[in-house]
């Protein structure tokens, strides 16, 4: 019995693409094209930083930002989102 050969890496990258292709809604997740994201400037990504330390300050107890500590996170990390998808934010 004959060993196998090693397939090449670009093959390899084929077949594994492939297979990540197969997978249920995954062409309608990536929009049958791959995503091109960009870093956030500096000014939008501090922002989202002090957006979740405000919100972690207000989820462990500190009483003005206590109601407001899950709107405080869920605004930084859709910032942080619009920022990677919207070039030049």
């Amino acid at each position: 019995m004959e060993p196998q050969k090693a397939m090449p890496i670009q093959q390899l990258h084929l077949v594994q693409n492939r297979a990540i292709m197969q997978l249920p809604f995954a062409k309608l997740i990536a929009g049958g094209v791959a995503m091109k994201l960009t870093p956030p400037t500096m000014v939008v990504f501090w922002i989202c930083v002090a957006l979740a330390v405000l919100g972690l300050l207000g989820a462990i107890g500190v009483a003005f930002l206590a109601p407001f500590a899950f709107w405080l996170e869920f605004i930084g990390l859709a910032l942080l989102i619009i920022a990677l998808l919207v070039k030049g934010l």
